[in-house]
């Protein structure tokens, strides 16, 4: 249960921290001269790569996670990214929090505690084996759903889309033998 939790939380700092190094790459690619090639826009904003290597190592920690936690407590523990990235964003880029935002903060943090306290380890109970052809077809379905949503610019779809594709990875890495 142990190397779970650390799983989970070595992907919920390395999420938060792909955020904000994946802004900082952003950010420098901006610097680049008007009209520059792709490869120099790149080179530019090289810690963009930084952040989707930072997003692989999150994933593959959080799979692990999932092989041996409960699969709300490791999904809980990676919300908490959000956290992780706010508090970043006061460190690293010098944001300033609102009261509001700090009592949030601090919500989240107890709220992952008493997660974490909770959480028992167990053997996993058998899925019906329609579950894993039914997420195939639903990852297939949010494809074409998620194009539709980005190309209608449609930020609240694209949100309703990530989250289903976040709860699917989850639920996924579960199914795996």
């Amino acid at each position: 249960m142990i190397f779970g939790l650390i799983g989970a939380l070595v992907a919920a700092l390395a999420y938060g921290g792909a955020t904000i190094v994946q802004a900082i790459g952003v950010a420098r690619m901006r610097e680049a001269p008007d009209g520059a090639d792709l490869i120099t826009r790149a080179r530019f904003g090289w810690l963009y790569g930084v952040g989707l290597a930072l997003d692989g190592v999150a994933f593959l920690a959080s799979s692990g996670a999932l092989r041996t936690l409960p699969l709300f407590l490791v999904q809980s523990v990676i919300a908490g990214s959000v956290a992780v990235t706010a508090v970043l964003a006061v460190v690293v880029l010098h944001a300033k929090l609102t009261r509001r935002e700090i009592m949030a903060l601090v919500g989240v943090g107890v709220g992952l505690v008493m997660l974490a306290v909770c959480a028992k380890e167990g053997h996993a109970t058998g899925v019906p084996t329609w579950l894993a052809p039914a997420a195939l077809v639903v990852a297939a379905l949010l494809v074409p759903f998620g194009y539709a949503a980005y190309r209608a610019r449609n930020s609240a779809l694209l949100a309703v889309t990530a989250g289903l594709g976040f709860a699917g990875i989850a639920i996924g890495a579960r199914i795996l033998p």
